[in-house]
């Protein structure tokens, strides 16, 4: 790959596709989605380059790189990444979530690294690991950790955003739980404020399974899926180029899974709010209309859900 010359490739560059695998991975049991599941050797041998016994090369013709099957260690990940000058798409498996020492350092120098070896990265998508045999225990809450503080920098270079339960909404959101004031100054430094981002997509589960219970009963998950939807809504003020986003959330509760979605479309002077397994409350709409209001577009909010024991959030 070091011989291939950009000017001989796609003009929009190539996707690199890292693929790991080793028979030792897989569980003879099955997950729920049929799929096998992972071993805990598989999450606790991860891949680690060497990077004492031998450099990787620079190259620039790759604009994509996207990691599955063994885990790779983030700060292994970034090494890599750093290498590929015009990367443009990271899409990788934040697989170290769990309270050992080891790898919640892991997780909070992947975001704090990423600022500086990822400086052209635009669109940033992460993804939680594989169903595993031995649950385990997330790490603690900490919004204001080194994890959640430079993820949230980071993000704002990005023009399009996801993640799944590897990053618990509520906390990223923290600055928005609260507020801020919808007249908030741009230039704040106290509140993130993504100038390029585009598209936004948000899955986090309550009660699900370990480590992303995050609650013990379903009152306090709904507390939750509320409270997310109202920080999502306040953040958008501080997203003047978003049109698209959409926040997932379901909650696994007396054998029951109920889904709570919210979409937010704008184009051509329109914007619409689709909602799905609740009624939208007035705290609610109040956090989306504002963002509406200053962009002067028209807006309509659309509930897609008849059920009469919908909750309202």
């Amino acid at each position: 790959m070091t011989h291939w010359r950009k000017t001989d490739t796609s003009p929009l560059g190539l996707d690199l596709h890292l693929v790991v695998d080793s028979p030792s991975d897989s569980s003879a049991l099955l997950g729920r989605n049929g799929t096998p599941l992972v071993t805990g050797r598989a999450l606790s041998s991860y891949l680690k380059l060497d990077l004492e016994t031998f450099s990787l090369p620079v190259l620039d013709v790759f604009s994509g790189l996207r990691c599955t099957g063994r885990h790779m260690q983030p700060t292994s990940l970034l090494a890599l990444v750093s290498k590929l000058r015009a990367l443009e798409y990271l899409d990788v498996e934040l697989n170290h979530d769990s309270d050992r020492k080891r790898d919640v350092q892991q997780r909070n120098d992947f975001a704090t690294g990423l600022e500086q070896c990822a400086e052209t990265v635009r669109v940033l998508s992460l993804r939680r690991p594989s169903p595993t045999i031995v649950p385990s225990t997330g790490p603690p809450k900490q919004p204001w950790s080194d994890f959640y503080a430079s993820l949230r920098v980071f993000s704002q270079q990005c023009e399009s955003f996801e993640f799944d339960d590897c990053v618990d909404a509520a906390q990223f959101f923290t600055p928005f739980i609260v507020g801020p004031l919808p007249n908030e100054s741009p230039n704040s430094q106290e509140v993130p404020f993504w100038t390029r981002l585009k598209r936004l997509n948000i899955r986090n589960s309550y009660l699900m399974k370990e480590p992303y219970l995050r609650v013990t009963n379903r009152i306090d998950a709904l507390a939750y899926v509320q409270k997310v939807l109202v920080a999502v809504g306040r953040a958008s003020h501080r997203m003047p180029e978003l049109q698209f986003a959409r926040v997932c959330q379901y909650i696994l509760a007396d054998g029951r899974l109920e889904w709570f979605v919210l979409t937010y479309e704008c184009y051509a002077g329109r914007a619409v709010l689709r909602v799905r397994g609740f009624v939208p409350g007035k705290v609610m709409i109040g956090a989306w209309r504002h963002l509406v209001a200053e962009r002067r577009v028209e807006f309509n909010i659309h509930v897609e859900d008849t059920d009469p024991n919908a909750p309202e959030l």
